[in-house]
């Protein structure tokens, strides 16, 4: 049934699962939150009510209904209260800032992630991954088990500074920066599912170091900003691109203006391809004939023909399907709302989870099954547009999805030309869901090829 909305609330309440007596369903989302939201959609059906009173959550899990509401203005659904703890990093940049101010800075931004300009960034990129190549080198010769999502969390760290500040960083300030980033990023997620929050005022280790990462952050990026602005050398790279831009005023951006962006790329453009390249490798290593394809198609095309690599395409798309690194959207309506016949108040949290709608079995057939060739045109053209949606979707829809595409099809082409990768027998790789979807022990064998 289509989504629809309402001043009222004459719609019956939809239904929800039962909790535990005074703690409701906090401790069935605080242990296994995938499996939950799964259970309540299975038990539920496509819109759910879970919680009590102030701590009440809608689940939305019908592509028509999260259809309309990504695609509806900021005056009727908002990302709400639940992006405080990245604004504590991110400041006011894309993914956190809204209204005037977001659609201000979204068109001063967008031409950074041009298709043309996505070209240039390619140069950084191959010389990065190229830099890297020696670690897996190493790993191989010494047949060492090695952490996966540790060693391309540190790759694409590095590839967002070249992309960012292209040549201009030194080794030692690109790993001051890039250790600063992941501590922020460990503080983002521990503060966003943290169901007791500690007062702010109160010093705890945690927040402690993150203040001081924050600083060294704070400090070497404004130096860096300050730095161009005076050189005004080289604005081929993402940090002469926000320096150009003007808004429509002719009004350059602030120094606070791009060390929000900066941070915001940070953190939503490194640790999203990184789990997602993790989740790829995990799923070729456990099918070696889907593995074989992608050699194939890499050795016959070449790593310089992204767009010819369409079966590697297909690939990050059924992976992103089965393990989405973003695995859910929040959204809170404006004034009470209906949804498929139920009704949401107001100010209600709606989750929309990825994770849950990518494998509806109602939608997919065969849905636990990585299955490429269902991207094929003639098996996905009939898949409504909101069964699957990794990048978001309507006016916010990830800005950087094209740049992620190109930078996981190239990493993909770059290590299986040069590597074979292996789990280790008997290893047990589960999904951790922070604020990306994480894979919680996922070990690895490369050899040579």
């Amino acid at each position: 049934m289509p989504a629809s909305t309402s001043t009222t609330l004459s719609a019956p309440k939809p239904p929800g699962p039962k909790g535990y007596p005074f703690v409701g369903i906090l401790p069935k989302i605080w242990r296994n939150p995938l499996g939950f939201f799964q259970s309540v959609y299975e038990e539920c059906g496509p819109v759910a009510c879970m919680g009590l009173g102030k701590f009440t959550l809608y689940l939305v899990s019908d592509p028509d209904s999260i259809g309309k509401i990504l695609q509806a203005p900021e005056s009727e659904f908002w990302k709400g209260e639940g992006l405080k703890a990245a604004g504590t990093v991110m400041g006011e940049g894309l993914a956190t800032s809204h209204g005037e101010k977001w659609i201000q800075q979204h068109k001063m931004i967008r031409p950074a992630f041009s298709r043309s300009q996505l070209e240039i960034y390619m140069k950084p990129l191959n010389e990065t991954i190229d830099e890297t190549l020696a670690i897996f080198e190493r790993l191989s010769t010494q047949q060492t088990i090695f952490d996966l999502p540790e060693i391309l969390n540190q790759l694409t760290l590095r590839i967002i500074c070249k992309t960012l500040f292209g040549s201009e960083l030194g080794e030692r300030q690109a790993s001051q920066l890039c250790q600063a980033v992941l501590i922020a990023i460990e503080y983002i997620n521990h503060a966003a599912w943290s169901f007791i929050p500690i007062p702010e005022a109160i010093p705890t280790p945690k927040r402690i170091r993150f203040k001081k990462a924050m600083k060294q952050l704070d400090d070497l990026v404004y130096s860096i900003i300050r730095e161009r602005r005076e050189s005004g050398e080289d604005d081929s790279d993402l940090l002469g691109q926000m320096l150009k831009a003007r808004d429509d005023q002719g009004q350059a951006m602030s120094d606070v203006q791009i060390r929000d962006e900066i941070m915001t790329t940070f953190v939503a453009g490194h640790e999203t391809p990184a789990n997602g390249l993790a989740w790829m490798f995990y799923l070729l290593a456990k099918h070696p004939m889907i593995a074989a394809r992608v050699d194939d198609e890499v050795e016959r095309e070449g790593e310089l023909n992204l767009q010819n690599l369409e079966y590697t395409e297909r690939v990050i798309k059924e992976s992103m399907r089965l393990y989405p690194p973003a695995w859910i959207i929040v959204r809170s309506p404006k004034k009470d709302t209906e949804l498929c016949g139920f009704s949401i108040p107001k100010e209600s949290p709606i989750l929309m989870s990825q994770y849950v709608v990518h494998r509806r079995p109602d939608l997919w057939k065969n849905a636990d099954e990585f299955n490429p060739d269902r991207w094929l045109p003639e098996n996905s053209k009939a898949h409504h547009r909101y069964q699957y949606f990794p990048f978001g979707g309507g006016a916010r829809v990830c800005i950087g999805q094209t740049y992620a595409m190109m930078f996981m099809k190239l990493i993909i082409a770059k290590l299986t030309k040069e590597y074979q990768f292996e789990l280790p027998q008997g290893q047990k790789v589960t999904p951790r869901p922070l604020t990306t979807l994480l894979p919680k022990n996922l070990k690895m064998l490369v050899a040579k090829r």
